[in-house]
């Protein structure tokens, strides 16, 4: 039936649901968990010159967070037992990489 379950992740509680629901679904069906986390793009524009932050440091902290969503799911699907790929991506639409991964 199921052989690969995408599970997005921004790490809030509903997200959390489905995630729990994910592993339980893989674990009944023997699939594979696949967790992305979309990462926010550096908002350049006119006053991005303005900005508090950094481009680097925006991009460094985008990675941390995400990095962390998806290690949230990966170990998670470890001790269910559940092999997980964790990938972290950018874009400027989450919808658009979910579909595109």
């Amino acid at each position: 039936m199921f052989k690969r379950i995408l599970v997005p992740t921004d790490g809030s509680d509903i997200t959390q649901k489905a995630i729990e629901t994910a592993i339980r679904l893989a674990g009944s069906v023997g699939a594979t968990i696949h967790t992305i986390c979309v990462k926010e793009p550096f908002p350049y524009g006119a006053i991005s010159e303005m900005q508090p932050t950094p481009p680097q440091d925006f991009f460094d902290a985008q990675e941390r967070i995400a990095t962390r969503h998806v290690a949230a799911v990966a170990e998670a699907c470890k001790a269910a037992g559940l092999d997980c790929q964790a990938l972290t991506v950018e874009a400027l639409h989450p919808w658009e990489a979910i579909i595109e991964h």
